[in-house]
């Protein structure tokens, strides 16, 4: 298993509830994806900083997508 956390920039101004839809809109996407167990959404608001942390089966899994 591994792990990886991935980070981004937040536009300035983005409203908080734009950042939320925009995480639901996403979500399909991982659903079911081969060797993915887990993705969680990251938003850290004062920062402006958005991310996943995103939970394999394994490094090769990961290095796939």
């Amino acid at each position: 298993m591994i792990t990886a956390i991935v980070q981004f920039k937040v536009p300035a101004g983005t409203p908080r509830a734009q950042v939320f839809e925009n995480m639901q809109k996403a979500a399909p996407r991982f659903q079911g994806m081969p060797g993915l167990i887990r993705k969680n959404f990251l938003f850290d608001e004062a920062r402006g900083i958005g991310g996943g942390v995103y939970t394999w089966e394994s490094r090769e899994a990961a290095e796939k997508v």
